[in-house]
């Protein structure tokens, strides 16, 4: 552009009025700051130890909060669903997906969608919707002095939300964008298929892809797993970083103490837990030359914080060995990845998991190697040597959980439906100084070969004919 075109354009961008424009954002006030009478407080426990004030209205919802400094001038608010894969329909996996897309991209019945959009931004409050193993889990941050309009928002999302044809459609491209992120993740596609495999191929775990809900049965099913699910189902919230207790109490019971009263329903059929070994081997969407494995381990431990914290080492013990063999000795440049998993709604369903990356041409070989050394750890347990180097690191990555807003929203969400939730925060830093060698090297029997998944995934130009386990019917009694 010559130069006074370019004047010409700014003289005449500096003479325009943007009063008009301000006014506009300033007059579009949030219709939903009054519900009514406020709820009821019923039952009032404070955690002078924890810093938790637990809270239970009449209507059944229940507010857990936890003031902390991590963040300041900021609040976190956190909803974690008490469902999982167990809730779906077998015949429309994913639905919760489906469904959490639904809560964020419809107009409330007093807002088009484009007004929330613009009122979120003008109160600077985020927010997100996941699916994490089945588990909806909404979350939404914030300046604390709009802590109002934070439990505001989600109460009238819950409340009076319009389901309308054309925002279906808009949730259900979005969720589409979503899915395929999720179908080219490479570890997380080995996680899923290796956790269908594990779960006896449970149709209610697959990842059903969003053109499933897109003709009108599909919207109904949809729409009706949230009503129940979302919009109806027990509640129970959490709210850490700053902001003051008496404050937010006293906010809640205007906003979510007056909610309809929230239903306690059963779960569903408990998800299936392995009793033998099983291989498998198939194709995935993944680059040339690219293999991916994912073993699964069941994990009958109780669920204390001292067996908890054994596992998660006897986990590191055995990232580390594969470490050293895989990419020290054989020249396998791709890192182990161990995490133990506890389901959050069905406790007694948990495992540890092992993903890797190898090359095509020595998957096969290095998969095998994988699960031998595994089955070595359950033979002759850890060294004192490996105990003692790992022991410190594992305390310092929980230390640093503890200072971090997202683990204490994790906790604090659910700090009501899981009252063993309240000792793993009070036993978090100090349980380490308890767990013994004997209490790891007992934790690693989980790794024996009796039970586990292990799932082998090739590039779809190997041409490799799709999944196919094979396994034994049951252990044998030398096993």
């Amino acid at each position: 552009m010559k130069p006074e075109r370019l004047a010409a354009a700014d003289h005449k961008s500096a003479g325009r009025n943007l009063r008009n424009s301000v006014a506009a954002e300033e007059t579009l006030h949030f219709a939903y700051e009054s519900f009514g009478p406020a709820g009821t407080i019923t039952k009032e426990t404070l955690g002078a130890v924890l810093g938790l004030t637990l809270v239970t209205f009449e209507n059944g919802a229940q507010l857990n909060l936890r003031p902390t400094a991590f963040e300041p001038g900021r609040f976190r608010l956190r909803v974690v669903y008490p469902h999982n894969f167990s809730d779906a329909p077998v015949d429309a996996g994913g639905i919760a997906a489906r469904a959490g897309q639904l809560f964020l991209n419809r107009n409330l019945r007093k807002h088009s969608q484009h007004e929330i959009a613009r009122i979120l931004k003008l109160h600077g409050v985020n927010l997100q919707f996941a699916v994490n193993n089945g588990t909806p889990v909404f979350d939404q941050t914030g300046p604390t002095i709009e802590l109002a309009f934070g439990l505001q928002f989600p109460t009238a999302l819950l409340s009076n939300l319009d389901l309308d044809l054309d925002h279906y459609r808009v949730a259900l491209s979005r969720d589409g964008g979503e899915h395929q992120r999720m179908a080219t993740t490479q570890g997380l596609l080995a996680l899923r298929a290796a956790f269908i495999a594990h779960t006896g191929n449970d149709r209610r775990a697959l990842n059903s892809p969003p053109q499933l809900f897109a003709n009108e049965a599909g919207r109904g099913k949809a729409e009706q797993w949230l009503r129940r699910y979302i919009l109806n189902r027990a509640l129970e919230v959490g709210i850490v970083d700053d902001f003051q207790p008496e404050e937010a109490k006293t906010l809640a019971a205007s906003t979510l103490g007056t909610l309809s009263r929230r239903r306690q329903e059963k779960p569903g059929t408990p998800l299936s837990v392995p009793i033998t070994w099983m291989l498998a081997e198939g194709s995935a969407e993944l680059p040339a030359s690219t293999s991916m494995c994912c073993i699964l381990w069941p994990v009958p431990l109780p669920n204390d914080p001292r067996s908890t914290a054994a596992l998660a080492l006897a986990a590191d013990i055995l990232r580390d060995r594969a470490m050293i063999v895989l990419r020290e000795s054989l020249g396998a440049t791709y890192s182990p990845d161990t995490q133990v998993f506890r389901d959050a709604v069905q406790l007694d369903f948990a495992f540890v998991s092992m993903v890797n990356k190898f090359e095509l041409a020595q998957s096969q070989k290095l998969n095998v190697l994988s699960l031998a050394l595994a089955t070595d750890l359950a033979a002759k347990g850890a060294t004192e040597v490996e105990f003692n180097r790992l022991k410190e690191p594992a305390r310092t990555r929980r230390a640093q959980a503890m200072r971090s807003s997202d683990w204490w929203a994790n906790m604090v969400a659910v700090a009501q439906r899981r009252p063993g939730v309240l000792d793993e925060m009070r036993q978090r830093e100090s349980v380490l100084d308890a767990v013994t060698l004997d209490d790891v090297n007992q934790a690693v029997l989980v790794f024996k070969p009796t039970r586990f998944t292990s799932v082998l995934l090739h590039p779809a130009s190997a041409k490799i004919e799709p999944i196919k386990p094979t396994a034994k019917t049951r252990p044998s009694k030398k096993d």
